[in-house]
């Protein structure tokens, strides 16, 4: 089961209303599921230099 690898995200992706996707990320650690942030960027650079201001 990929549910106890503690490295493990899951991302889901709701289709439910045709005009607006739904992407939300989930961790399970010790059988305890926790939301994750998600933050969408323009490239991989973009994100490293967001994350350098992040305390």
């Amino acid at each position: 089961s990929y549910a106890s690898e503690p490295d493990a995200h899951y991302v889901l992706i709701s289709t439910r209303d045709p005009e607006r996707h739904e992407l939300r990320s989930y961790r399970i650690l010790d059988g305890v599921v926790t939301e994750e942030p998600v933050t969408i960027v323009d490239s991989y650079e973009t994100a490293s230099a967001a994350t350098e201001n992040v305390n």
